[in-house]
């Protein structure tokens, strides 16, 4: 088996999360590693980001893996806006990305089991997991995307 593939076995393991924030870190500085003590070549608030997307999983949010994304998607009736709204807004997801996502729920068709979502609903999803990525909304990567898709398969009742 050769390296790129053990890595990226590694990186669905949650053990792996060292080494996935310490490949994060150096993608941003390649010399991040070979710095003397009190050296930032990260800035503080994007290690923090880092730190938060791949160890803590955004623990104040959902953890992957954590029943919590299925406890939050049991609270969104299916067809209820507003329950999405509600469940989604308690993540921290800001009114106006709720506003784009309710426009574009009533713009694309809903999806039945084993289909994809429509293309506005799912341009969000992306756009919400590039500002997990970014930092510009505090939840880890994989937490957000857990959270979004038990939230949409709850409110679409496909779970």
């Amino acid at each position: 088996m050769s390296l790129l593939r053990e890595i990226q076995e590694a990186a669905v393991d949650p053990a792996a999360a060292p080494l996935k924030f310490a490949i994060e870190i150096e993608e941003q500085d390649p010399t991040a590693g070979d710095v003397g003590p009190g050296a930032r070549p990260v800035p503080e608030d994007r290690v923090s980001q880092i730190f938060n997307t791949y160890i803590m999983g955004a623990a104040q949010n959902v953890a992957v893996g954590s029943p919590a994304a299925v406890q939050h998607a049991q609270q969104i009736q299916s067809g209820d806006i507003e329950s999405l709204r509600r469940i989604l807004a308690g993540q921290g997801i800001q009114d106006a990305d709720l506003d784009e996502l309710e426009g574009a729920i009533k713009a694309d068709p809903a999806p039945s089991a084993g289909e994809a979502m429509g293309k506005r609903v799912s341009g969000w999803f992306g756009k919400m997991l590039s500002k997990a990525g970014t930092g510009a909304w505090k939840v880890g990567t994989s937490a957000a995307a857990e959270l979004l898709t038990a939230a949409l398969k709850a409110y679409y009742g496909l779970e």
